[in-house]
């Protein structure tokens, strides 16, 4: 797989690889139309991603329930948050 299917995915688990901020559990997320994208929250707005720093990603694909783990670097930092696919786990 070098792309995200296009969809909605839930739950969604967002980790910082270094230990930093932005951690989300159980949110929802959308993977754009490129595959490369993917947008997800609602993040605490205390506890925000950093803009540039990598995150594991683990979802499931809500249509058929399909389990994926990546690597992203986030791209845009807010309640919803996106990140740029960088490598599958």
């Amino acid at each position: 797989m070098d792309k995200l299917p296009v969809g909605s995915y839930c739950p969604v688990n967002v980790y910082s690889v270094l230990q930093g901020n932005g951690t989300l559990t159980r949110g929802t997320g959308t993977a754009n139309e490129d595959g490369q994208t993917f947008c997800c929250g609602n993040f605490d707005k205390h506890d925000l991603p950093d803009i540039g720093k990598k995150y594991k990603i683990v979802v499931n694909e809500e249509s058929t329930g399909k389990h994926i783990e990546f690597l992203g670097i986030c791209v845009d930092a807010g309640i919803t948050s996106c990140f740029k696919l960088e490598d599958f786990v």
